[in-house]
C-alpha cells in the first residue's frame, strides 16, 4: 500500500468517526445543520472510496509505484 492509500484510509476512518459523533447529537428538532453536515461528510467518504478503488486499479495494473 502506498502512503497516499494509507492517508485516504485514515481520512475515511476519521470522517466516519465524526459522522458517528454528529449522529449521536441528532434531536427531533433544530438539528438540521447536523444532518446536512453528516450528509456532506458521507458524500466525501464515498468520494474517497472511489479514489481508493482507482488507486487499487492503478496498482493492480502496475501503473502505480
Amino acid at each position: 500500500m502506498t502512503a497516499t492509500t494509507l492517508m485516504k484510509i485514515d481520512y475515511i476512518t476519521v470522517l466516519q468517526e465524526e459522522i458517528r459523533i454528529l449522529e449521536s447529537r441528532f434531536q427531533p428538532e433544530d438539528t438540521g445543520h447536523l444532518r446536512t453536515t453528516v450528509n456532506t461528510l458521507r458524500e466525501r467518504v464515498e468520494e474517497l472510496k472511489v479514489d481508493l478503488r482507482q488507486l487499487e486499479d492503478l496498482a493492480n495494473r502496475g501503473d502505480l509505484v
